[in-house]
Formats: structure tokens, C-alpha cells, sequence
């Protein structure tokens, strides 16, 4: 006999597949960086400023890159979609 497993552990588990894995700081920094190249950053370029910042749009990362003409350009990266501030 099959047992059916219960709704909020189907749940989560779906949802774990969608979600990304950041679990510390340097995680947080990694999927930044990825959002730059996805915003044009070459990959070997990117500097990122030492912490987020919180702005009216959010917590926002910036940092500057050079782009595929090798031309330098800020960037910003709002983490609140993968990141939850610890409230300290």
C-alpha cells in the first residue's frame, strides 16, 4: 500500500527545487557575481563593494565590471529575492 505523503512536506520540496542555495555571505557574493555576467560583467572583472547596501528599492549589491567591449560599468544587484537580513 502506498501512502500519500503530506501536503506541506510535498510542498516544501517543491519549492527547495525553485529556491536558490545560499546559506552564507560568500554564497551570497557567488550568485551576485552571477547576476552581474548575466547583466553583461565579464566573469573575470567583476569587483563587488564590500557589503550590500539598503536603499528605498531594497538591499542592493554594487560593484563595476568591464563589459564584453572591455568598457567599465557599475552595476547593482538587489539580493531580497535569495537573502534575509538577520535581524541584529
Amino acid at each position: 500500500m502506498h501512502r500519500l505523503m503530506p501536503f506541506p512536506v510535498v510542498l516544501s520540496l517543491a519549492l527547495q527545487g525553485c529556491m536558490h542555495e545560499i546559506w552564507n555571505a560568500g554564497d551570497l557574493a557567488d550568485w551576485v557575481r552571477q547576476q552581474a555576467v548575466k547583466e553583461g560583467c565579464k566573469s573575470d572583472s567583476i569587483e563587488l563593494e564590500d557589503w550590500y547596501r539598503k536603499t528605498e528599492s531594497g538591499n542592493v549589491w554594487h560593484g563595476t565590471c568591464r563589459n564584453g567591449a572591455s568598457e567599465t560599468m557599475a552595476f547593482t544587484v538587489n539580493v531580497d529575492p535569495v537573502w534575509k537580513p538577520s535581524e541584529s
